[in-house]
């Protein structure tokens, strides 16, 4: 009898614990497709705001994927806007997006600029940036939204990004906030290596003269350092005004962002 009333006590935890671990995945399912819904709902309103600021989205595939892990956000398209045009083979962004969670975006066939830009030197062959969701970003983005934003020092950590060009590979860290115009701004540590042979690809394509090639080889070479493996650069790199900086000089002028007013009839 001890025997037949012990089997069916282990009977009936085996049954307790089948039914907790069903009950799990069943509330963890549910969970994870609710996520989707909102994510496709975002991406559906992100399309909507783009086309009323007349910017393209071509699309060749997109979706959401992922079940049962992290969520997978996957775009091949090209986008369009103000003569500009950015070619992307392959976009991934991976994260649950729930605040304080990890967020990583990759383009693991790289991004390219097809004008106005000569496009073999503004293009990437891969990139990989590493974050978090911000635990508070506003789900609007509106001026109003992220001028409170900026106000309670608000700012987008940035892990980890890596840029390969060629030879070249840029790794870098440091974080994103809003300056006074609600642009964005930020200082980066940045380590660069395979930058002499890049140098020398860039004067095989003919993108810079003899002349400036043996100028910045001998900028490049008083700023490397190196350990027992490589070549390497420590530079700083900052965001402001809208203009990139490379230490003092700067490197590129960027569009600025409109953010919508939360009323629309706001001037």
């Amino acid at each position: 009898m001890n025997e037949i009333s012990n089997m069916s006590k282990t009977k009936k935890i085996g049954m307790g614990i089948g039914a907790t671990i069903t009950l799990t995945v069943i509330v963890y399912s549910l969970f994870w497709f609710w996520v989707t819904d909102q994510i496709k709902e975002e991406i559906a309103g992100f399309m909507l705001e783009a086309k009323q600021k007349d910017i393209q989205i071509m699309t060749r595939s997109m979706g959401v994927t992922g079940f049962p892990s992290t969520h997978k956000i996957h775009f091949s398209g090209r986008v369009q806007a103000d003569g500009a045009i950015l070619e992307i083979p392959m976009l991934e962004i991976h994260s649950s997006f729930l605040p304080g969670a990890p967020l990583t975006l990759e383009a693991p066939q790289g991004l390219a600029i097809l004008k106005p830009a000569v496009t073999e030197i503004w293009s990437l062959d891969r990139m990989r940036i590493d974050t978090e969701v911000p635990a508070t970003l506003p789900a609007d983005l509106t001026r109003e939204d992220l001028t409170a934003w900026k106000q309670a020092e608000g700012h987008i950590l940035l892990k980890n990004m890596e840029l390969h060009k060629d030879s070249l590979y840029l790794k870098a860290s440091g974080k994103f906030e809003l300056d006074h115009m609600l642009q964005p701004a930020g200082e980066f540590q940045a380590r660069i290596t395979g930058h002499m042979a890049f140098l020398r690809w860039l004067q095989d394509k003919k993108h810079i003269e003899t002349r400036e090639a043996l100028l910045a080889t001998a900028v490049l070479s008083g700023l490397s350092k190196k350990d027992a493996n490589e070549t390497y650069i420590n530079i700083d790199l900052s965001l402001q005004n809208q203009t990139l900086f490379v230490g003092p000089l700067r490197l590129a002028r960027l569009p600025a962002i409109q953010w919508g007013w939360r009323n629309t009839g706001a001037q």
